[in-house]
């Protein structure tokens, strides 16, 4: 039945991200009527998914990309670097305390982001989050980067160091967008997945934001004198 599924996605990509890839190992399932409280993880047949997504990625030629983010089962993160399944890194998560990460430290087999459709678009983190606010002004320090510039495109020149294979730019940031898309829990109290975009596709890459984001990135990340 997964090949069913799969093959058809497949078929027509060239990558392919598979969300809370975590469910290949359990879920946490919560029976009908129940709450929270009594719901239980059920493990799932980790070795065989992973095959079967794995064979169908080689047939297609297809990159395929695990969103390990949240309660990571241990040994997940193994099977998918066995696998050569991209994990995902955003960099806010990646920390030693407080300290954000070197992104240069990363691993090969892995995608580089500043958010995704489940957290706050980078304006609005920036504006409404002063820990990691703080904590991105201490590592663009480490790059003798004026602490007072463009912390947006600094970010994604931060972002653009890192060691994995990719880099993503998320579409809101290119906008300037301060909604978040999607805010994961709710599905009446405000309009997920329904927010369009601020400005036209033919004007996107003209946004002052745009032009900034996609310069950090075409000079892939820091040079001396940054």
């Amino acid at each position: 039945p997964y090949r069913a599924i799969l093959e058809p996605n497949l078929r027509h990509a060239g990558l392919l991200r598979i969300d809370h890839v975590l469910g290949f190992a359990r879920q946490f399932w919560v029976p009908k009527g129940a709450s929270g409280a009594q719901g239980a993880y059920v493990t799932f047949p980790l070795e065989g998914l992973m095959s079967a997504a794995t064979g169908e990625a080689q047939a297609a030629k297809c990159v395929l990309i695990g969103e390990d983010l949240g309660t990571v089962p241990d040994g997940l993160r193994q099977h998918l670097l066995a696998a050569n399944i991209l994990s995902y890194k955003v960099l806010w998560f990646e920390r030693d305390g407080q300290t954000l990460k070197d992104a240069r430290s990363w691993p090969y087999l892995a995608v580089a982001c500043l958010s995704s459709h489940d957290l706050p678009t980078l304006k609005a983190r920036l504006a409404e989050d002063e820990a990691d606010r703080v904590a991105l002004l201490a590592a663009l320090k480490d790059y003798d980067v004026d602490v007072n510039g463009n912390m947006e495109r600094d970010a994604y020149r931060l972002l653009a160091t890192s060691g994995a294979a990719l880099v993503l730019v998320q579409v809101d940031d290119l906008s300037g967008e301060t909604e978040p898309i999607n805010v994961p829990g709710t599905d009446r109290e405000r309009p997920n997945w329904r927010r369009r975009l601020s400005v036209g596709l033919e004007d996107l890459a003209k946004t002052p934001e745009a032009r900034a984001i996609l310069s950090a990135m075409k000079g892939r990340g820091f040079r001396s004198g940054a």
